[in-house]
């Protein structure tokens, strides 16, 4: 039962024509025919400094973050002495709540930045975010109290949240049309590996 209504959705979007695409790129290829993967990776060793920092970058903070998501409870068991129902409550709070108000304003603080002039406003977000959320991913444990910690934390996953958007719309923006699906593959590959 359970999955006819994710057959119904697929099966409407086999129903939806795919829009004309805009701001292609010549590479050589015939319109309405896809970009053999050889010239994506070519492109990409060719811009091996962008993309390449791009994705260090996504590497290094989704580990950070899955360990840090991975290790809070046994944490707040283990230094306050609560149960799993506090912990799981208290943590789906921040993560349900607090994290997808970090994720609209991140977009929001792009958009500001992008409206100022700021050719890097997308970049210039991730790196604001990255510089803030390691002090608070130092300080949460290091609180005395759990209410701190849990304090200390929520800020944490807010300003955390301010970047996956933002390092999202650099990727699209940085990568010719044509190219992006396939940059994005690579991209949420390497988040789900790392």
């Amino acid at each position: 039962l359970v999955s006819i209504p994710g057959f119904i959705v697929a099966a409407l979007f086999t129903t939806v024509k795919e829009p004309v695409r805009r701001g292609r790129v010549a590479f050589g290829t015939a319109p309405g025919r896809s970009m053999p993967i050889r010239e994506v990776i070519a492109f990409m060793l060719r811009n091996r400094r962008t993309y390449g920092a791009m994705f260090l970058a996504l590497a290094f903070n989704s580990a950070a973050f899955l360990g840090i998501q991975a290790w809070t409870p046994p944490f707040f068991t283990r230094a306050f002495g609560w149960t799993s129902a506090q912990v799981g409550l208290v943590f789906g709070l921040v993560l349900l709540v607090i994290a997808p108000v970090g994720l609209l304003c991140g977009s929001f603080l792009a958009e500001w930045y992008a409206k100022r002039g700021y050719a890097d406003a997308n970049l210039r977000v991730t790196l604001i975010s990255f510089a803030l959320v390691v002090p608070l991913a130092v300080a949460f444990p290091l609180m005395p109290t759990a209410g701190l910690s849990v304090a200390m934390l929520a800020l944490m996953f807010f300003i955390a949240m301010l970047n996956p958007g933002p390092q999202n719309a650099a990727l699209q923006i940085i990568t010719p049309n044509q190219m992006r699906g396939q940059v994005t593959a690579l991209y949420l590959f390497i988040f789900n590996a790392v």
